[in-house]
């Protein structure tokens, strides 16, 4: 799914007025889960409950990937089934192919647990000067896309990934969520899919990359020195 580098000049009014959205939105966000309590740490990832919020969670710590594939792989939406667990579908509704992706999701998850599935509007907002990259998603409604009879539609659900490069092949990256399952779950089920679901997301994005078991888009090469041209090493 490419993405455009150099967009038009007059897109860029449109985008400095979603960039202050997404400030908005970010800022509303924080002051709502500002106080986190360390739940665990694994492989270098750092998982934190919110103390003000008992369904928002999130992860975050270093990893030594490139910012650019870290995009590769979260933009690949329909191979995101390859590597995030119990994720059975996911494709694009709609695509503005700047900065706003409708995309669906459908998890299967064990008997006698119902699959669930989801609707998320993920708007993107790049820094490449600052070398940072904020994608914030939520779950909306769409028309032609109605709640099926055999999955339970996920109408809460609040998250961003955080991308700070901190130099070629090292990013920082900090996840975080917000979500009601809905319904009845086991308690094992909820973890994983509640509360690790921010921690698993970090490592089966590294080890996508590691493996080169992604499509690299074809801008990868001209992407590389919008984030990398002034080293901030």
């Amino acid at each position: 799914m490419k993405r455009a580098c150099n967009p038009p000049p007059g897109r860029h009014v449109a985008q400095r007025v979603l960039a202050l959205q997404l400030a908005v939105l970010f800022a509303a966000a924080n002051a709502f889960a500002d106080s986190w309590k360390l739940l665990y740490r694994k492989n270098g990832i750092e998982v934190f409950s919110s103390t003000v919020s008992t369904s928002t969670f999130k992860a975050e710590g270093v990893l030594p990937v490139d910012v650019v594939d870290i995009l590769a792989v979260f933009s690949d939406v329909p191979r995101r089934t390859e590597w995030v667990k119990s994720l059975a579908e996911s494709r694009v509704v709609s695509d503005n192919h700047v900065d706003r992706v409708l995309v669906y999701n459908r998890y299967r998850l064990p008997w006698p647990a119902r699959d669930r599935d989801s609707l998320l509007e993920t708007k993107y907002s790049k820094d490449y000067k600052g070398g940072t990259v904020n994608i914030l998603f939520t779950a909306v409604d769409a028309a032609g896309e109605p709640p099926r009879k055999d999955a339970i539609r996920l109408t809460k659900v609040e998250g961003k990934l955080h991308l700070k490069v901190l130099g070629k092949g090292k990013t920082f990256v900090r996840y975080e969520v917000n979500l009601d399952p809905g319904g009845w779950l086991p308690q094992w089920v909820c973890n994983y899919f509640v509360r690790d679901a921010p921690m698993e997301m970090l490592h089966a994005m590294k080890r996508r990359i590691e493996e080169k078991r992604f499509l690299r888009s074809d801008d990868r090469e001209a992407q590389m020195p919008l984030w990398h041209g002034n080293s901030r090493n």
